[in-house]
């Protein structure tokens, strides 16, 4: 029997009864969200279509390999191949079916969200939806989005009537790449349905792959419900953000100053500072948040704001480089070499998407004095390096013993702590080294002193 408790404006279940596997899954999108959660349902027995409109990506999933790094699903895949398969077209399905719309959404040049890729992708179910199937949309989206690109599209293009001959609903991706397997299986699902009887269906759906459902209010509900996490955090990280650039104009420590704030004092949680805030969600979502809050400019101003903060701080960082080279006035160019390409590393992933790194390196590469630059990432492709004009380095210590200006713009878990205190401790006196992560701090190094005492950075 459910049991029900009441979460604010959520209803939490915990059932027994889920969905059974008389229906096959169709998933549309087999980026990070689509692929992972496709992986996921084909684990526990059901017959699962992966659906993308690159061919290389299908491809190279046909032959067991991912295009991505994400913990543990390379070898799920090979797990589940036999319940998985992968086209470039979606197919008609004889059985009931679940349509999982995972693609991107994307921003236009005027900030705006970029629909084509849900269009297309209802376009594409509206030609073979038949009664009794389902149509999930978790892409991320601005509020209403679900009514007016699912709803509507599936009812003009159709005879059939939503929440009557097929169901929808809602539910937002939630987790965090470099450990999205584990997160599909342990996080509260939310979920949304135009009825009650799409919100029966869909909630049986997630309890096959989570124990916990948070039943949302209404379609807007649950598609506000991942704008408004992922924009509280990228609002947080800009303010850590300020507080570095504060602390570097007063020659204060902010990493120190961060961790003495918190110290049990139990209603701070400020975070610690960064050289930027990249990856697909929180560099977009904020914007996307915005534009669901259209009666207010200063909601709008606020969430750009701190958008406008982190998209500052990798030209903090060459903004040292520079420095250097402006102290020193020495006559020979220079090599750079920088420490982390994806745009986190905690957990690690291979995504490079809008990451800081990156950023830096393009305008870094524009200096004159710069005659070469090297780079380190354990899973970042090798055409990625390619593409930016790096050479590649094995280990940290390749790097360290050919770059002039070594930049740390993550705290890479491959970096062996040991090792790192060794080879930062018997660098050259001249090597100036960019600690944009607190490296330092966390290490109980003292900071990276230079001949030039006027370089001896507390915050990169």
């Amino acid at each position: 029997m459910d049991t029900k408790k009441v979460l604010g404006g959520y209803r939490k279940f915990l059932v027994n009864s889920s969905m059974n596997k008389d229906y096959t899954i169709s998933v549309l999108g087999l980026g990070y969200v689509g692929l992972t959660i496709a992986a996921t349902y084909a684990e526990q027995g059901f017959e699962v279509n992966g659906v993308d409109n690159s061919q290389s990506v299908i491809s190279d999933l046909k032959n067991g390999r991912p295009h991505f790094y994400e913990n543990g699903l390379e070898e799920l895949l090979k797990k589940v191949s036999r319940k998985l398969n992968f086209s470039i077209n979606l197919e008609v399905q004889n059985k009931p079916t679940v349509f999982i719309v995972a693609v991107g959404t994307s921003l236009l040049s005027n900030g705006q969200p970029d629909y084509a890729q849900i269009d297309s992708a209802v376009g594409s179910i509206s030609k073979i939806l038949k009664i009794g199937d389902v149509v999930i949309l978790r892409s991320t989206v601005v509020v209403g989005t679900t009514k007016s690109k699912v709803v509507d599209i599936l009812e003009d293009k159709t005879s059939l009537s939503a929440g009557k001959d097929f169901y929808v609903g809602f539910a937002p991706e939630r987790t965090i790449e470099g450990k999205a397997l584990e997160e599909l299986r342990t996080l509260p699902q939310v979920v949304a349905g135009l009825s009650p009887g799409c919100l029966e269906i869909i909630r049986k759906f997630f309890l096959v792959i989570t124990p916990t459902v948070l039943d949302a209010e209404s379609l807007e509900a649950a598609e506000l419900v991942k704008l408004v996490s992922n924009a509280h955090r990228d609002v947080n990280f800009a303010f850590a953000n300020s507080v570095a650039l504060a602390a570097s104009e007063n020659n204060i420590d902010a990493h120190s100053l961060i961790s003495t704030a918190n110290y049990g004092y139990n209603r701070n949680h400020i975070a610690l500072p960064s050289p930027g805030v990249g990856g697909y969600c929180l560099t977009k979502d904020p914007q996307l948040f915005a534009a669901s809050v259209q009666s207010s400019n200063k909601v709008q101003d606020f969430m750009l704001s701190g958008r406008a903060i982190n998209d500052s701080m990798p030209s903090l960082v060459a903004k040292k480089v520079s420095e250097y080279i402006n102290v020193t006035q020495l006559k020979t160019k220079l090599s750079i070499g920088v420490v982390g390409l994806a745009f986190k590393s905690h957990p690690p992933t291979s995504d490079v998407r809008f990451s800081p790194s990156l950023s830096v390196i393009e305008i870094i590469a524009e200096i004159d004095e710069i005659s070469n630059l090297y780079a380190y990432d354990e899973l970042v492709e090798d055409q990625v390096f390619k593409d930016y004009g790096l050479t590649k380095c094995k280990d940290l210590k390749d790097i360290f013993c050919v770059s002039d200006i070594v930049i740390f713009m993550h705290n890479s878990p491959f970096l062996q702590e040991e090792l790192v205190k060794k080879i930062i401790s018997n660098r050259p006196a001249d090597q100036l080294v960019i600690d944009t992560w607190g490296i330092y701090y966390d290490l109980h190094l003292p900071l990276p002193r230079h001949k030039y005492s006027s370089l001896t950075y507390k915050n990169f």
